[in-house]
């Protein structure tokens, strides 16, 4: 979805535990995180409070696209482990924003 639609389907959703994936339409560049707290944390990243490098290309004008993916419903057993696959799919941690390859355990 669009930075535009995330921001109006936010004020109307409840928010849910999953993976989020920022997609940088410019520069092809993705961030994949994790959070109890998906859309919370998702507009975190647009205000300033997350990935600094996410943030600068969003402030300069880079076009975002937003992909979230609860865990309910995943068929995965841990959080940790649905995070570490989407880093791997959508190269987060190669040739992304990604600073490490997901979190242990």
């Amino acid at each position: 979805m669009t930075v535009k639609k995330f921001e109006r389907r936010r004020v109307h959703c409840t928010d849910f535990s999953g993976v989020y994936v920022l997609h940088n339409c410019k520069n092809k560049k993705n961030y994949v995180g994790q959070s109890q707290r998906v859309m919370k944390r998702v507009n975190d990243h647009l205000t300033g409070h997350g990935c600094r490098d996410v943030y600068r290309d969003y402030k300069n004008g880079d076009k975002f696209y937003i992909h979230t993916i609860p865990f309910k419903g995943s068929g995965y057993r841990s959080l940790n482990a649905l995070e570490r696959d989407n880093i791997a799919k959508y190269s987060g941690y190669t040739r992304g924003y990604n600073k490490t390859k997901g979190n242990i355990g």
